[in-house]
């Protein structure tokens, strides 16, 4: 119970989840803040994720205040240090390898995976 005339901190939280990065990649063609008030802004830190939201507190009596609530995320985005890898003449059952150097340029905390699979075609054509 709140007496009139005190207050008490409240603390809101959201985690950034897995769906939610998926609703993120609908955003990119949309100018401005999507319906439900979530807007991906591009800036020189990188994408961000803009929330602006109300936040509906309910009273005792039923009634309503509502609160606007407002955050950023930072979104992770990596980088190549090289837009092309440049393996030379390679022969058959030759193995060349060279280094990628991956690097996160925004202010998010993030961490990755990297999963191998079969994604180089290779097409031959006469000459």
């Amino acid at each position: 119970m709140l007496e009139p005339r005190q207050s008490v901190g409240v603390n809101v939280a959201f985690c950034l989840s897995p769906d939610l990065l998926k609703y993120v990649h609908s955003l990119k063609f949309l100018e401005g803040p999507s319906s439900d008030g979530i807007e991906l802004v591009r800036s020189e830190d990188g994408p961000q994720l803009l929330f602006r939201l109300p936040l509906n507190v309910e009273f005792d009596n039923g009634s309503f205040q509502t609160v606007p609530l407002e955050a950023t995320v930072i979104m992770p985005c990596l980088q190549l240090a090289t837009d092309t890898l440049d393996f030379g003449v390679c022969f058959v059952g030759q193995t060349c390898e060279r280094t990628v150097i991956i690097s996160n340029p925004t202010g998010s905390n993030s961490y990755w995976q990297c999963k191998q699979g079969i994604s180089l075609r290779i097409f031959c054509r006469p000459i």
